[in-house]
């Protein structure tokens, strides 16, 4: 060994003297020059390969002979503590060049080495000329003789100042991390691949309310809104072995249920048990809700313009009605609402009308209006507005009989919210109800918003109902107008209708009285010619009368014009179907039968007491018009023959219904009696 310690020595010293010229002390003893040849010439291949070894690794070693006081260092060794190539080294000198506050732990490592044999590691800085302190890293070992007692150190040193710096920095880089992921405001997650959380900063776990215990045990999925599950573990899915990053806006839901919006970043990163995801969350909920509240805003405006819109240009109060149920319940976020209101019928009579939203009317049809009842009652009043988060707990709910509450079937109600619909001159139109399944649904924004929309509905009611009056003035007017002028066209009518048959008349007395003039011979012949006829005309005056001009019956006329030659017995017969004559047939027809009564009751069938006269009328339609077609027979009479001049009333006859009403007239002197045989357009 003491071989090999010379020769460690002399290649030292070698490095040493050479390139440094320095000069340093021999010591030792002389041995056998074989052994020592061939224990030089192994130590020196096995230096030479440590050299390589250390010149590769920038490495300086070091030799301390205990026993000669001797320090010996590398070329390399002196560089790194700042010695000159030709530098003499001892102990002390190499404490000196250490810094202060690590002399005393170098100096304590070394007597554990030698004192206990243990290996000697140990770090410290030392002061370099031109860079000031460095950190250097020694590592060795002692060597004892057969005593025990340590002899020799012998080790390496190399520079780990980029080491330290590095280290420094990363652990300030970790502090950094550490205070910014414990104090920052932003929500910090890292979680594995599956989703587990693995560690969480205080604002994260204050933005969902929980614990870092309770935390660790949960996974993202496990504290994710359902809605946003999806598309949250599709994103991360992608992300998975990608390196890449995304952003997204999602809600989280704490402890108590409450969502919290937070706009999340999330990125990859790997640690020594694997991949890691971290997200860092920054709560967005005040800002959702101000877009929300915006966003609802703007819904409840656009509803409010629309129905103003609406209300303002409507008149028909039933689709009036309709437009504000339908907004009351979009707007208050009610499951169904109804309007009962106030109108009249068409006799001016009151009664209730109601309208649905959000419900079938079946649901309520079946059920009786709302009653004046303890919860109803200040709405039909006008007394205010009732609103209840849970009717089902308010102390007016269930007085009132017979239900006690709500029937058997009614839609269930826990939210109610009324309000009178009041008209600006105080009288309660009706009056807007709304409900929902769910208690605490209408707050008083939504209270507020129906209260207003409920007095643009009375404004708009009072339209419609001066509207209808103003259409019913109307109608009525239009009514009266054509009256009048149905009154002035029936007037007209009858001044002409009156003109034409006072003109007929007086075509049938002008008629009589020439007839009557040209064969009477004396003044009592006149008056009797014409004294029968104008009372007969006077009859059948007042037949027409009776019939408001509108013309006689057939059986009528005859009736009056036999009644005074009909005597004991049947001698005037008379079949036939009932016929309504038109006025201005009337006359003419009449005049002829009582001009053939007349002849008959002087000359004919009824001048004794055992003729006959028989009278059969028939009405037949050809194509488009009506005709009536009479025949008049007599039998029982003086024989007869033809005359040889023509009469006073076959002259009637043909003067008046021949030739005015455009009849045909066919007499036959039958031996055995008179035959006339009329036919005459009805239509």
């Amino acid at each position: 060994m003491s071989n090999v310690l010379r020769a460690r020595r002399d290649l030292a010293r070698r490095q040493e003297i050479a390139p440094a010229r320095a000069v340093v002390k021999l010591s030792g003893s002389v041995r056998d020059a074989a052994e020592y040849r061939r224990s030089a010439d192994a130590l020196h291949m096995a230096e030479e390969r440590q050299r390589l070894a250390v010149e590769a690794g920038e490495m300086g070693t070091w030799f301390w002979d205990l026993t000669a006081d001797e320090l010996v260092f590398s070329p390399r060794a002196k560089a790194l503590f700042g010695f000159p190539p030709e530098a003499e080294i001892d102990y002390q000198s190499f404490l000196e060049r250490l810094h202060p506050d690590d002399r005393q732990d170098t100096h304590a490592a070394v007597q554990r080495c030698l004192d206990d044999g243990m290996d000697y590691d140990v770090e410290y800085r030392a002061l370099r000329a031109g860079s000031g302190w460095r950190w250097l890293r020694a590592r060795g070992s002692s060597d004892r003789d057969s005593s025990g007692k340590p002899i020799r150190m012998q080790g390496v040193v190399y520079d780990i100042d980029a080491h330290k710096t590095a280290i420094r920095k990363l652990t300030e880089s970790e502090a950094r991390f550490a205070a910014l992921f414990q104090q920052t405001a932003v929500g910090i997650a890292v979680t594995d691949t599956a989703g587990r959380f693995v560690m969480v900063n205080p604002s994260f776990c204050e933005m969902l309310g929980r614990s870092e215990d309770e935390l660790l045990c949960l996974s993202l999925r496990d504290v994710t809104h359902p809605d946003d599950v999806p598309e949250s573990l599709e994103r991360t899915q992608r992300l998975a072995g990608a390196g890449e990053s995304f952003a997204m806006e999602k809600r989280y839901l704490r402890k108590d249920g409450a969502e919290v919006w937070v706009n999340v970043s999330v990125s990859t990163f790997e640690d020594g048990t694997g991949e890691r995801h971290v997200s860092v969350a920054r709560d967005i909920s005040e800002r959702k809700h101000a877009e929300n509240a915006l966003r609802e805003e703007t819904r409840v405006l656009g509803i409010l313009n629309r129905t103003g819109a609406m209300l303002a240009a409507e008149l028909d109060l039933e689709r009036l009605v309709q437009a504000v149920t339908d907004a009351g319940v979009e707007l208050s976020g009610a499951e169904f609402g109804a309007f009962f209101y106030n109108t009249a019928n068409d006799e001016g009579e009151p009664y209730t009308l109601y309208a649905l939203s959000g419900a079938p009317r079946e649901a309520f049809e079946n059920f009786p209006l709302p009653r004046n009842s303890a919860l109803f009652g200040p709405t039909f009043r006008g007394k205010g507005i009732v609103r209840c988060d849970d009717v089902l707990a308010d102390p007016r709910y269930g007085r009132n009989k017979p239900y006690r509450g709500m029937p058997e079937g009614h839609l269930p109600v826990r939210s109610y919210l009324a309000v009178p619909v009041i008209s600006r001159s105080g009288e309660v139109l009706g009056g807007l109800f709304f409900g929902h399944g769910r208690p605490g649904v209408f707050s008083e924004r939504v209270e507020r918003l129906i209260s207003g929309i409920a007095a643009q509905a009375a404004i708009a009611m009072d339209n419609a109902h001066l509207y209808r009056q103003a259409q019913e003035e109307i109608a009525q007017r239009s009514r009266v107008e054509e009256q009048l002028r149905e009154a002035v066209e029936r007037q007209t009518l009858l001044a002409h209708e009156f003109h034409h048959r006072l003109q007929n008349k007086l075509t049938i007395v002008q008629a009589v009285i020439n007839a009557a003039a040209r064969r009477a011979k004396t003044i009592e012949e006149f008056n009797a010619a014409v004294g029968h006829r104008i009372a007969a005309l006077a009859r059948t005056n007042t037949l027409l009368l009776q019939g408001g001009f509108e013309g006689a019956f057939l059986e009528h006329i005859l009736r009056v014009e036999f009644e005074a030659h009909q005597g004991g017995g049947n001698r005037i017969v008379c079949e036939g179907p009932t016929v309504m004559l038109p006025s201005d047939l009337v006359v003419p027809l009449a005049m002829a039968v009582h001009e053939l009564t007349t002849n008959a009751a002087k000359y004919g069938a009824l001048s004794n007491s055992t003729g006959q006269v028989s009278l059969a009328w028939q009405s037949n339609a050809e194509g488009d018009e009506r005709t009536l077609e009479l025949n008049w027979i007599e039998r029982g009479g003086p024989p007869v023959s033809v005359p040889a001049h023509r009469g006073f009333g076959s002259a009637l006859l043909e003067r008046v219904l021949a030739s005015r009403q455009g009849a045909s007239v066919e007499t036959e002197f039958a031996p055995e009696g008179l035959r006339v045989r009329f036919k005459l357009a009805l239509t």
